[in-house]
């Protein structure tokens, strides 16, 4: 088994923080015509039914802080891992960019119970590249768009300049952009 997360959302001010997981058999490249440079769309149709598990973690934009949003990032990643039995014994491709941090700061936000486990760090690839990274980015490519097509069918201006400083109490605006 493999598992891959991906992050979406991050550079936007606007909308939810996405987290995909996707948890798949070895062979599901090989036995299936999935190419990873087709639309988000269109690997969501080919793949969703032969994945083990794919889950979605989604902050909400009020508890978005700050522009870094690394530490959140994390802690989603973290939530999501923890969906999956034993996930310490799978080897695991995370797209995520900041190396140091990620190693630094994983034990230390790991839930108590996970705390004294001992967990191998080295079944951790942190790198964009993998197939099973870019699986999970479409995946949260995907549910991303269809967040934002939500949030643009009730706020159609949103992309506008001048959209935050005018509607302040827009719910899908990040805590961070309405207090500038």
């Amino acid at each position: 088994m493999n598992i891959g997360i991906s992050i979406s959302g991050q550079e936007n001010y606007y909308g939810p923080l996405i987290v995909a997981l996707v948890m798949y058999d070895n062979n599901l490249f090989r036995k299936t015509y999935i190419k990873l440079n087709e639309s988000a769309e269109q690997i969501f149709k080919l793949s969703n039914t032969r994945l083990e598990m794919f889950h979605f973690w989604k902050t909400k934009p009020e508890d978005i802080k700050n522009r870094d949003t690394k530490e959140i990032q994390l802690k989603s990643i973290i939530e999501c891992l923890n969906l999956v039995k034993d996930f310490w014994k799978y080897k695991i491709d995370i797209d995520f960019d900041d190396t140091v941090y990620f190693c630094t700061m994983f034990k230390k936000l790991l839930p108590k119970n996970l705390r004294n486990l001992d967990i191998n760090m080295d079944r951790f690839k942190l790198c964009g590249d993998s197939k099973s990274a870019q699986l999970a980015r479409k995946y949260a490519e995907y549910y991303m768009n269809i967040e934002l097509k939500d949030i643009k069918m009730v706020y159609p201006n949103i992309d506008e300049e001048g959209f935050t400083s005018k509607n302040k109490d827009c719910p899908y605006l990040r805590k961070w952009v309405k207090e500038e």
